[in-house]
């Protein structure tokens, strides 16, 4: 055990301690707080927070929503992971995230043959005046009216071309789902389909302006639409909407040219994003 810190499962009663301490660094634990506010702290199945205490004080936590975890601590600080990681071993992982110096030492606990593979991609924020100028060639806000054109959209135009094996069905649910959670999306028609899209994937709004804080994801064009700005205009309109309810913008990306759309609406890069994947145990 760590020297004179207490780990147990997080509670309810915990939560307005680990808000203040998650959001000291709210662009290192944006899922962490988001997931707190989206699904709260009732459903263990989902989602757990675990806590390491110093006395009464709270200094380091690690979050499970399902099988992908997520560990925080003010770096130079002492942290658990050595127990944290026996904890997410017992109940299973298949997913680790966050910034680099917060993954690494504590993937250093995990044997390294379990870990699948290390991917880090850019980490991008847009700041409050830096969004540029765009033509946004229509995008508009989706809506329930919309929901089957984006399920064909990412579905059979975008993650077709990926070797995604998601049915539209699927994504269908996910549009419901991600549209009862509060999540926005922008996109863009040409006629009835879609041809431009992108959207959060994870947002925290709070009643303190500037306070909150969104990811955005599946940002794509269809391939015989694209160099024409439409991604572009997708990002800035969806962008506009999040800053105008103060909300900052975050993403990460590794796709060049993905990175340059992101140049051109204003966004600025803060460092790396990392994803480590595991085998998964029988």
């Amino acid at each position: 055990m760590s020297a004179n810190l207490t780990i147990r499962l997080l509670t309810p009663a915990d939560r307005e301690a680990l808000l203040a301490l998650i959001q000291q660094e709210p662009a290192n634990n944006l899922f962490q707080i988001a997931d707190l506010y989206q699904f709260g702290m009732e459903d263990p199945a989902r989602l757990v927070y675990y806590g390491a205490f110093r006395g009464d004080q709270l200094v380091a936590d690690m979050m499970r929503y399902r099988q992908n975890y997520a560990v925080y601590w003010p770096l130079g600080e002492p942290a658990p992971l050595a127990e944290f990681a026996d904890i997410a071993r017992r109940a299973g992982l298949r997913f680790c995230t966050g910034v680099p110096a917060q993954v690494e030492p504590f993937l250093a606990h995990f044997d390294p043959a379990s870990i699948k593979k290390r991917f880090q991609q850019r980490y991008y924020h847009l700041p409050p005046g830096a969004l540029a100028a765009s033509d946004h060639h229509g995008a508009r806000r989706a809506g329930r009216d919309d929901i089957d054109a984006l399920a064909a959209f990412y579905a059979r135009d975008f993650f077709a071309d990926l070797g995604r094996t998601t049915t539209p069905e699927e994504h269908r649910q996910h549009a419901v789902n991600n549209l009862e959670a509060g999540q926005i999306t922008y996109c863009i028609y040409e006629g009835e389909r879609i041809i431009s899209a992108a959207h959060t994937t994870a947002l925290h709004r709070t009643l303190r302006v500037g306070a909150g804080v969104a990811m955005i994801g599946a940002v794509a064009t269809l391939e015989s639409h694209r160099n024409r700005g439409l991604s572009t205009s997708c990002m800035a309109a969806l962008c506009a909407d999040l800053l105008g309810r103060g909300i900052a913008p975050y993403l990460f990306w590794h796709d060049p040219a993905a990175g340059r759309v992101y140049d051109k609406v204003g966004f600025q890069d803060i460092g790396d994003w990392m994803i480590a994947s595991f085998e998964e145990t029988p």
